[in-house]
């Protein structure tokens, strides 16, 4: 498809503009456009708070095999949009998400049947994924301090005060693993050989999104800071 294409009952109330009557033909039917209109929208799985401005045709046709909206070339060259098939990705901007699983339909096209890939808001992708895209969603800033057990105890409301006490001095006897450290290794050292021609191997990083570059930095900031890691003298920016 050439151009972006939205259905008429999404736009009610935006101003249209008149254009050239127009017939695109896909899989999922004819669609004719008589208007263009502004469109403001987001694509919250990328970036949640980002808006993109495009001109879209609006689709005033009839029929039972519609489309809410329809993604032209135009779009997505502008966009960058880069789907990756090998690994079922969609990347924008640096930022990934995972495909959605489309549902395999027969419809009816020109008194033929022809077989497509359709996709609508009622075709809902698995539980695991939805579950896998709203995580990459609510990442959340770690902390890095001292648990309070005494006061971790007292919200466990469900127990009762005997068995709180009782919760209270299992996680005492393990106090260390709640000072807010990462903790050190203290089994015995290991020593790893490699072959006199072993090459080091780099792959390319996985991208992170924007939408979460300000955690990222916190975290590597706080590393840092707890000694885990160190900055390089030879690094750049």
């Amino acid at each position: 498809m050439s151009t972006t294409i939205i259905t008429k009952e999404h736009v009610k109330k935006l101003r249209l503009n008149k254009s050239s009557h127009t017939t695109w033909t896909t899989k999922a039917g004819d669609f004719t456009t008589n208007a263009t209109c502004k469109l403001k929208f987001s694509l919250p799985e990328f970036y949640e708070n980002r808006l993109v401005d495009w001109p879209v045709h609006v689709d005033e046709s009839d029929g039972p095999h519609k489309y809410d909206m329809i993604l032209g070339r135009d779009l997505l060259e502008s966009l960058g949009l880069t789907l990756n098939f090998a690994d079922k990705t969609v990347i924008w901007d640096g930022s990934t998400v995972p495909m959605k699983n489309p549902k395999f339909i027969k419809q009816p096209l020109n008194n033929y049947i022809m077989d497509s890939f359709y996709w609508h808001k009622d075709l809902l992708e698995s539980d695991a994924l939805q579950s896998a895209t709203e995580w990459l969603k609510k990442i959340l800033n770690a902390k890095y301090e001292k648990a309070d057990l005494t006061d971790i105890c007292r919200k466990c409301t469900h127990l009762n005060s005997e068995e709180q006490a009782k919760l209270l001095s299992v996680l005492e006897k393990h106090e260390t693993l709640f000072d807010g450290t990462l903790g050190c290794w203290e089994g015995r050292e290991y020593d790893i050989e490699v072959k006199p021609d072993a090459m080091p191997y780099h792959a390319r990083p996985f991208p992170i999104p924007r939408v979460h570059e300000a955690t990222l930095k916190l975290e590597l900031d706080a590393y840092v800071k707890l000694v885990y890691l160190r900055r390089s003298t030879t690094a750049s920016g």
